[in-house]
Parts: C-alpha cells; structure tokens; sequence
C-alpha cells in the first residue's frame, strides 16, 4: 500500500484508489494499456486496452497548504505506477514536452521518488522532433530527486517488480504535448529486459548516457520535496520563471553510471 509523508502527516491509500486528504479524497486520473499502444514498442502485447497501466492523482496536498501552492503556482501530483512487462518492454508513462513559460523556455518540472526504483528517459530534440541531441537515463531510487531541465521531454520508466510511486512538483500552467511521442513511438530508445533497444523511426540519436540521480540546487536530504516547498515555497520560483535555474539549457553534470 502506497503511503506519504505530508508535513508529518502519514497518508496510505490503495494503488488505483483515492488518495484521503483532510475531509475531501483526490481521485486518481487512469492512463490504461490501450492509451500507451502508440507508444510501446511491442503494441501487440496488449490484450486487454482497458486495464490500468498507471494513476495519476494531481493537486495533492494539505488543506491548510493550499493558499501556498496557489500563490506559486504550482501543483503537487503523484503518479503510481505498478509492475509491468509488455513484450520485452518495461511499463512507462506516455511521455510528453512541456510548454513554454513567459519567459519564453520550456517549463521543467521536479520529481522524487517515493517508493520503488525508476529510470527517466529524458531527451532534448533540435529542430526536428525526430531528431535527438541528448539522451539521458537518469536512475533514481526513493528519496532522489531528478530535474527535467527545459526543453526535454520524458518518460518515466518502472523497471523493477515493486509498485512504483513518484511525487512531482510543477508549474499550474504547464501543459503537456504527447504528440510527438505518440507520432514517434515513444521515445528514441526504448528499455526492455534486454536493454536499450533504439527506436529506428528517430532518424538521429546518440545512445542514452546512463547515470544516477543526483539531487541538485539543494534538493538532497531527508526532507521530501513537498516539505521542502512548504518550508521555503519562494525557492521554487524556477518552476514558473525557467530562465532563473542555473544552466537552464543544459542537464546538470551527472556522473556516468552502468544500469
């Protein structure tokens, strides 16, 4: 059963079930196996298109912490992601890039994770989506914290047989384009119990360079993104003005690791 940590207030909840929140309960939206089929790599392994692949509950949070998240603009959503083969390929989310802020670059967006072990794919096309220019595979285990830089887009990826359970941090106004994946057939590599394994409908990409996650601009610790928000809200002003986070055109600088 997945459980938070809300500003010391424990909260459990079913996977697929809402998640209780002083007197209300927050719903989870379902992306199911026939959703992610322009996606996947072995489409056929889908028997059954209405079966959940994965819940995405957005705008989690206290009801005394509301008037914070609204005055930042922001919005604290969690997304569980049960275990999952599909051919050879390891379930994922969608994938998507995020719209542009005022301030004219992209939006980036937090995550941590909370239970069980992911790998991000993030990727930075040129002109053409098609075309990739860097490719990163950022390994995380609970209580990393990864930053989707602007201009990215990205994958979430379960390849373990725990549930997993990650938190986000992002900008109200963001919206997510899954277009380009979907014309694409996800991402340009796709990680299945063999490996990386390329997507040939990408006509340029380099190999994903693979690495732990590492939590920049102070992110480590014991303390949980959303309570870190909560102690200091005005520090996640990047999220809405992308143009203040350092090296906002390039990832951090990851040390190489082997998956």
């Amino acid at each position: 059963m997945p459980r938070l940590t809300l500003s010391g207030e424990v909260v459990e909840f079913e996977v697929g079930g809402p998640i209780p929140l002083g007197r209300g309960l927050v719903p989870p939206s379902v992306r199911r196996l026939g959703d992610l089929v322009p996606v996947l790599s072995h489409p056929e392994a889908v028997e059954d298109p209405e079966r959940p692949a994965y819940f995405m509950y957005r705008g989690v949070h206290l009801p005394e912490h509301e008037p914070l998240f609204e005055e930042a603009g922001l919005r604290f959503d969690i997304t569980v992601i049960p275990p999952r083969v599909l051919g050879e390929e390891y379930i994922k989310t969608k994938g998507h890039y995020h719209s542009r802020a005022p301030d004219g670059l992209n939006y980036p967006e937090v995550y941590q994770v909370l239970q069980g072990k992911a790998v991000l794919l993030l990727q930075r096309p040129g002109d053409d989506p098609s075309e990739v220019e860097d490719l990163i595979a950022v390994r995380a285990f609970p209580g990393d914290a990864v930053v989707v830089p602007p201009g990215y887009g990205h994958v979430t990826i379960n390849p373990c047989r725990e549930t997993l359970v990650m938190a986000n941090l992002v900008a109200s106004e963001c919206r997510s384009d899954y277009r380009p994946f979907v014309k694409l057939r996800g991402a340009s590599f796709h990680l299945t119990t063999s490996g990386f394994v390329r997507n040939r409908l990408y006509s340029k990409s380099p190999p994903p360079r693979v690495v732990d996650a590492r939590a920049p601009l102070g992110f480590d610790g014991p303390l949980s993104i959303y309570e870190l928000f909560v102690r200091r809200p005005g520090a996640w002003t990047f999220l809405t003005r992308p143009s203040a986070l350092p090296g906002s055109s390039t990832p951090w600088n990851l040390p190489r690791r082997t998956l």
